[in-house]
Parts: structure tokens; C-alpha cells; sequence
């Protein structure tokens, strides 16, 4: 019988340590995924605004010009141009809020709806308006044009009419 010293029985060999060095690797690392996956924080589901946020109101189409309603709006909008040359505020606002009532997604009258409340220096109420007027006219440049000049002036307005304590520091030396 061979005798096995003391010091080769108390050693494990070579191989028994790369099995055992393996195991203690493979729990090791299902270990740590455990606890990731327990522990690291979970990212909150993105929150998507609901379908209706997105809706544009109906854009003005060139074959819609001829119903009934735009027609009479129209009629209305023209007196309104009138009223408003005329300076008469009051008269002006009639009638496009009442163009505006005959035909809701028709945008000219809040564009001169706008230009009329510029006119009483009534300038957010004028600013929301052209925003109305600019989705319902959708992409004629003419009428683009047009808001985008109304707005530069009530931009330009609001400038001139803030107090120098309000206006942004100047740094310049």
C-alpha cells in the first residue's frame, strides 16, 4: 500500500481548485445579478400625453371657402375692416366675433379679431388670438405673413411700454 504523506493529502489538487474556484465564480455572479436586479432601482415607465393633446383643430381648405357660413363670415369680416379704419373698436369686435361664431374654423376673423384688440392695446389677448388664426389658416404665406408681422408689432409694444426697471440689465462697459 502506498502511504500518502500528510502534506499531499492536505492539499486539494490542481483540479479540485479550478472546479471549486468555478462554482464559487458561478454563484458569485448569480449573486450579484440577483441583487441587481432587486435592488438597483427600476426607471418609471414613460408617461405619453393622451392622444387628444395632439389633435390640431381643422385646417381651412380652399374648397371650403364657398359654404354658406364662411360666405356670411366673410361679409361680416369686411364690415369689421371697416369699422376697424373707421377706429370704431367697439363695432369692429361685433363683428368678428360674430364671423367667428357663424364659422369657428375659419381664421381670418381672428386674425382681424386680433389686430382689433392691438388696437385697445390689449396685447396677450391679441397674441392668443393669432395663434388660433395661424393653425386654422394652416399654410398660406399671405396670411402667415401677416400674422407674423402683427406679432413682431406687439413684441415690438410690449418693449417699448416696459418700465427700464423691468427690462433685462445691460453689461455692457
Amino acid at each position: 500500500m502506498m502511504s500518502i504523506s500528510s502534506k499531499e493529502h492536505s492539499q486539494p489538487s490542481i483540479a479540485m481548485r479550478i472546479n471549486l474556484n468555478k462554482t464559487l465564480g458561478g454563484f458569485l455572479l448569480a449573486a450579484v445579478i440577483a441583487t441587481c436586479l432587486t435592488a438597483c432601482p427600476k426607471r418609471p415607465p414613460e408617461k405619453k400625453p393622451p392622444a387628444e393633446e395632439f389633435r390640431r383643430p381643422e385646417i381651412v381648405h380652399p374648397e371650403d371657402e364657398t359654404t354658406p357660413e364662411r360666405q356670411a363670415a366673410a361679409k361680416l369680416v369686411n364690415d369689421g375692416i371697416t369699422a376697424l379704419q373707421d377706429e370704431d373698436w367697439e363695432e369692429a369686435e361685433a363683428h368678428f366675433q360674430e364671423a367667428i361664431r357663424i364659422a369657428p374654423s375659419y381664421g381670418p376673423p381672428y386674425y382681424w379679431l386680433a389686430r382689433t384688440k392691438f388696437a385697445q392695446e390689449e396685447m396677450t389677448q391679441a397674441w392668443d388670438l393669432l395663434d388660433k388664426a395661424e393653425l386654422l389658416i394652416g399654410q398660406d404665406q399671405e396670411w402667415l405673413d401677416r400674422i407674423d408681422q402683427l406679432r413682431q408689432a406687439i413684441s415690438d409694444y410690449k418693449e417699448s411700454t416696459t418700465p427700464a426697471t423691468q427690462q433685462e440689465p445691460s453689461y455692457q462697459i
